[in-house]
């Protein structure tokens, strides 16, 4: 149950604040059946039933109005009382299994898995929207709007079913330093996967475009992703907007599909402190088939409030360099509007360099910095200075990003154990709004 008012220190404890609070009941139904089916598919069935009450409801109605001399027009909510319940079912089944493939030379020393995992899968989500939905009539477009009384958008009925087919490249090949298996094994794709789906309930556009990724890793430190994309549909130009339209590429161009834009991702990871000079010096000690560990997350996402993890005390001092390029294609808008000079599919390359270091300066005491630089764009990118200390049971983060779109500062203090969270003193300058909290 979720109780919330909106409204400013003024005029919390008026009557008028306390007769516009929003009350909310929530309760849900999960259930999961999974089912072995003979000894190599799996079939899952998750449905989930969703119900909530509201005690008020917003409605809309299109008012028109005049400000110094000038039309104006939009929605006005109007705040109705009442016991209202709002209902939401979804279904999904799925179904699938993994074949496993070797080829192999005569002599055994060199052989090539395969593992491919199809995936067969169903989602339906019917609309039960009743009388969460209301209308009105726009005189400028000419036309009913539907709402939904309680925020977010209108819910549709969907009932779309995909197919995954995700693969798995391994090369085993002789080594003598394993004493044991006298073998080492070699990634050369972690996964190359195609999907597509259909959906049932859409009224136009149902089949969805053929996708082909990949992802692989090389010498610990480079990491290569890749989209490919197929559309079964014509795109055109109205308005100056390509648009998909509902005509299929088999029945105007004789043809499956076409090819519609493509993703290389190139990212490079460098992490130097002291355990990577140590590991240097054991280098002659390690095996080869010794899996590097997962490598950490450069820039843990952060909004100028608490961080996702705690600072790692165990290294005095790190620093790490990353590198990612990024080429993408998609199709050319100018194409499509008969503009003899344009190529059919454009491009954009995208360059960054983004630096993170920190420093112990005591036991409790930890300084970061992070920032990047937009090779293509020739500008730095998001730059932040942190301080952190150690408070035993408490915390405290100091944060200043100096310049940018999300340009300001966050002092907070906070208890570590997550069951106590919201038991802190926070105090920011927030890109989101000037103001002073």
């Amino acid at each position: 149950m979720v109780n919330r008012i909106n409204t400013v220190d003024s005029l919390f404890f008026k009557k008028e604040t306390w007769d516009e609070i929003m009350s909310t009941m929530q309760h849900t139904v999960p259930l999961n059946i999974p089912i072995k089916v003979g000894k190599a598919f799996n079939w899952n069935t998750n449905a989930t039933f969703t119900e909530r009450w509201h005690l008020q409801r917003n409605q809309r109605i299109f008012v028109m109005d005049t400000v110094d001399g000038k039309p104006i027009h939009g929605t006005q909510p109007v705040f109705q009382r009442g016991f209202f319940a709002q209902h939401d079912v979804s279904l999904s089944t799925a179904l699938s299994t993994r074949v496993f493939f070797t080829y192999s030379d005569r002599k055994g020393a060199l052989a090539l898995r395969h593992v491919m995992s199809p995936d067969l899968s169903f989602n339906f989500r019917p609309n039960l929207s009743g009388n969460t939905i209301g209308t009105y009539y726009d005189p400028i477009a000419n036309k009913d709007v539907e709402y939904s009384y309680f925020g977010g958008g209108v819910t549709r009925m969907q009932a779309i079913t995909r197919l995954n087919i995700n693969n798995n490249l391994e090369l085993k090949v002789r080594s003598k330093r394993d004493t044991i298996t006298g073998s080492r094994k070699i990634t050369i794709f972690d996964n190359v996967g195609v999907s597509f789906g259909y959906d049932f309930a859409a009224d136009s556009l149902r089949w969805q475009p053929l996708t082909i990724t990949g992802r692989t890793a090389l010498f610990s430190f480079l990491d290569i992703t890749f989209r490919i994309g197929f559309d079964p549909y014509v795109v055109k130009s109205i308005n100056g907007r390509l648009v998909r339209v509902n005509q299929t590429e088999l029945k105007v161009n004789n043809r499956l599909m076409r090819f519609s834009g493509s993703d290389l991702n190139l990212g490079v990871n460098w992490r130097i402190n002291r355990e990577f000079f140590q590991k240097l010096r054991k280098e002659g000690k390690k095996s080869d088939d010794e899996a590097p560990p997962p490598p950490d997350p450069v820039f843990p996402v952060n909004a100028l409030g608490i961080p996702n993890s705690r600072p790692d005390f165990k290294n005095p001092w790190s620093i790490t360099i990353n590198y990612t390029f990024a080429y993408v294609t998609f199709d050319n808008q100018y194409y499509y509007m008969n503009y003899a000079s344009e190529k059919k599919y454009a491009g954009n390359i995208v360059q960054t360099i983004n630096v993170f270091a920190d420093v112990n300066i005591t036991r409790k005491w930890k300084i970061e910095a992070r920032t990047g630089y937009d090779i293509q764009n020739k500008s730095f990118s998001f730059t932040e200075f942190k301080v952190y200390r150690d408070l035993h049971c408490w915390e405290m983060h100091f944060g200043w990003v100096p310049f940018g779109p999300r340009q300001g500062w966050y002092f907070t203090v906070n208890v570590k154990a997550s069951v106590l969270q919201d038991l802190k003193y926070d105090l920011r300058r927030d890109f989101r709004d000037n103001n002073y909290y």
